[in-house]
């Protein structure tokens, strides 16, 4: 499979944070929070079914957390159509933090 591509010059599927009193917060980590993966990437999926209703995912794969997001950052979520799939990218600023592709079902 081929890894994901998306570029700041891909299609704005939109924008979200993470309050810092979310309840997945405090056991992850204690004293000093960062946001699960697992929540950024259902974030990723609301912003991509937003942004791109005629393609419906069935799953994501080749995600890479590149840089740990911080309660209150504001992720910017970029995708670039490529056949059968859309290639993402989350950026908090110029700072690339996950990338990955969604899979068209």
């Amino acid at each position: 499979m081929a890894e994901p591509h998306a570029s700041a010059t891909g299609e704005t599927a939109g924008a979200f944070s993470i309050p810092p009193e979310h309840p997945a917060l405090p056991g992850h980590f204690p004293g000093h929070p960062v946001v699960p993966g697992a929540l950024l990437l259902d974030h990723i999926l609301l912003c991509l079914a937003e942004a791109a209703p005629d393609y419906p995912v069935l799953g994501l794969a080749r995600v890479k957390f590149l840089a740990p997001v911080l309660p209150g950052q504001c992720v910017c979520v970029r995708f670039q159509r490529n056949d059968a799939r859309l290639d993402f990218v989350g950026s908090v600023g110029a700072l690339q933090v996950l990338r990955g592709m969604a899979l068209r079902a």
